[in-house]
């Protein structure tokens, strides 16, 4: 899928994460020379975890209400709340209609879930900016988060590495008749759905005695493959098909690299975003990360960086920008975009 849309301002952006850091140093896995390699090879040194009364809905909650508390929107314009995660409160019902009514959003206001991960938030973009599109004066909240680390990746459990963390985010999408134009790519190759999988009660393939168990002599839960990820598959995917997606978005645009102010890809692990780095040809000025401090916050990761690493830019100025996400799926999209002066909060502590 490959589409130009018009008219749309991306007006602000804000992300939050839970004020509980997890040094990785300090965490229960493996051992100090286990965790050393850990940090060096993936590049992350720390992760923010909410604590276990908080949820991603808190996060992309605060997110958005500071958002529009900074915009000075009236709320009772928003007509859409799109919320992607693969970490809602519930199964039901969609986690978005409690966050409407929690930011007091009008019941004239579309709002719903979207299952998605690591390529969410060109998805989201996509979505959120088509349903802007069909009438002057529309306003749109996408919001993206996931607590990837929180529920079935904890670190008490020294078999599963710390990579994970917890985080979300809001964007404020609005009609604007001179705003630039913003193409978006999308793909998919469902052939690798187990590349990258949770399972789930009742689902496919379900959990039973064999892959899932609770140890309640001590109140832990013990898992062992809840979660899947053939490391060694995701890794020939993303190198297989990113290079190539971002190629084919430059060509398309007709924007030389050096034209663009950051590629603001997934942040997967080092040696994932270093290879792509590396393969694209690209600086490490031109590649913002946020690895370090938060770890992978899968559909977060985009908007979460943008934050932390390019705020001053967004506010105070146009700038070019490819981002791309990648994985869970197999799904990837990219998105070409130039976004003027917004609206971006400081990072959000919960």
């Amino acid at each position: 899928m490959d589409q130009t849309i018009h008219q749309i301002r991306i007006a602000g952006l804000a992300s939050a994460v839970p004020r509980h850091e997890e040094p990785i140093a300090d965490s229960q896995y493996g051992t100090p020379e286990i965790r050393a390699r850990f940090s060096a090879m993936t590049g992350v040194h720390a992760r923010r975890l909410c604590l276990p009364d908080q949820f991603c809905s808190d996060l992309a909650t605060a997110a958005a209400n500071r958002l529009l508390d900074e915009l000075g929107w009236n709320r009772a314009e928003i007509e859409n709340l799109i919320f992607i995660t693969q970490s809602p409160d519930l199964n039901y019902p969609a986690t978005a209609c409690l966050i409407q009514d929690r930011l007091k959003l009008p019941t004239s206001c579309a709002a719903f879930d979207i299952n998605l991960g690591c390529s969410g938030y060109p998805y989201g973009l996509f979505i959120a900016a088509k349903m802007t599109a069909q009438r002057p004066g529309s306003k749109t909240l996408l919001l993206i988060g996931d607590t990837a680390g929180k529920p079935n990746l904890a670190s008490e459990l020294n078999t599963v590495s710390p990579l994970f963390g917890d985080a979300a985010s809001a964007t404020a999408l609005e009609w604007h008749p001179d705003a630039p134009p913003m193409r978006i790519q999308l793909h998919t190759d469902g052939s690798g759905w187990d590349n990258i999988m949770s399972r789930r009660a009742g689902g496919r393939p379900g959990l039973d005695a064999s892959n899932f168990q609770f140890a309640n002599e001590d109140g832990q839960i013990k898992i062992q493959s809840q979660s899947q990820m053939r490391g060694e598959d995701v890794f020939n995917f993303t190198a297989s098909t990113v290079p190539p997606a971002i190629h084919t978005m430059l060509a398309a645009m007709n924007w030389p690299k050096e034209s663009v102010n950051a590629f603001v890809l997934h942040q997967a692990s080092r040696t994932v975003n270093e290879m792509l780095r590396k393969r694209l040809g690209l600086t490490p000025a031109q590649t913002p990360g946020s690895l370090k401090n938060f770890g992978n916050t899968s559909s977060a990761t985009i908007p979460l960086t943008l934050v932390t690493q390019w705020r001053d830019a967004l506010r105070s100025s146009r700038q070019r920008l490819i981002l791309c996400g990648f994985g869970v799926g197999l799904s990837w999209g990219t998105a070409a975009c130039e976004w003027d002066r917004m609206v971006c909060p400081d990072l959000i502590e919960l």
